[in-house]
């Protein structure tokens, strides 16, 4: 006679967020719940089932093999949880559909907002939660269906998920307008490393992305300042802080405003492609309806050109 199930969807949504952070207490915070009881709920979640999920170091959690096999299935569990509500709010006049859209800060700040509000305009019945991550957590949401729709650099890989090219974007260096850069023939990466550099904090994957491209090339950017968007990013070079790279969506809303000037980089690092992200296989109707949006973007206009 099979045994009953020895698990409830609050223990599988407390194990993947342990899984995901590598900590528990990390896990409990964004869950939320008091340590004691995240901590509880795991060991009672591994007697039940009668194996060790996780090793416990000093440096957090790791899976076991036992975990490893579990986070699989707990990953599933989520996806079906998810799809059955999805359907049965979609049976419901009163409970408006939820479309949850995350982006990297590339696309957030140039792409998605028309996008969205394009989206919006075209169906009034839907809400839409936009929200900004780093790809790799990006991938992790859409695999688990916390997340409908990503958009990603396309540097990334996902061979589990379904992906479509959205746009390119092209990186310029911002300057203030008496910048010796200015009178260079051509902008190239080694020279904008000998001068002072504004960028995104560590960890934004905007700035990930410069970071790894600086160590392919074996070069260091100087960096003076770093913040926490690209508006007090473009607030800073406005104040002679130093020069910086940012998407030409943003050059274009900041420059003329603010007195600064552009210049295009000419090196292949500096065009990006932009990645949509969803789960393969039958999607809703209402993430379809955004798929089919991307789809027909047209690359002239998804990115203005510098004035």
């Amino acid at each position: 006679m099979a045994k009953g199930v020895r698990f409830d969807l609050v223990d599988v949504r407390l194990f993947v967020e342990v899984a995901e952070m590598g900590s528990l207490s990390a896990a409990a915070a964004a869950f939320p719940l008091a340590l004691s009881a995240a901590s509880a709920r795991i060991r009672q979640l591994e007697d039940r089932m009668g194996v060790q999920l996780f090793e416990r170091t000093h440096s957090g959690v790791h899976l076991t093999s036992a975990g490893t096999l579990f986070l699989e299935h707990a990953r599933g569990i989520l996806r079906a949880a998810r799809d059955a509500q999805h359907a049965m709010e979609s049976l419901s006049s009163e409970q408006p559909r939820v479309l949850t859209i995350y982006s990297n800060t590339t696309g957030s700040s140039g792409l998605l907002p028309n996008l969205v509000g394009r989206y919006v305009r075209e169906n009034p019945d839907i809400r839409v939660h936009m929200r900004e991550s780093i790809s790799r957590k990006i991938i992790e949401g859409v695999r688990d269906g916390s997340i409908d729709v990503g958009l990603i650099d396309g540097d990334y890989a996902a061979p589990d998920l379904f992906l479509m090219p959205c746009y390119r974007d092209h990186l310029v260096l911002l300057l203030p307008p008496d910048h010796p850069l200015l009178n260079d023939e051509r902008v190239c990466l080694k020279r904008i490393c000998e001068h002072a550099f504004v960028t995104l904090e560590s960890g934004m994957g905007f700035r990930r992305y410069l970071d790894r491209v600086t160590q392919l090339a074996g070069v260091k950017l100087d960096v003076r300042a770093d913040a926490s968007s690209f508006n007090a990013m473009v607030q800073l070079v406005a104040g002679g802080v130093g020069v910086a790279v940012v998407p030409r969506t943003v050059a274009d809303d900041y420059a003329l405003a603010l007195g600064l000037k552009t210049r295009n980089i000419d090196e292949p690092w500096a065009v990006r492609q932009l990645v949509a992200c969803v789960r393969a296989g039958e999607l809703p109707v209402h993430v379809r309806s955004l798929m089919k949006l991307i789809a027909g973007l047209d690359q002239a206009t998804a990115i203005r050109p510098l004035r």
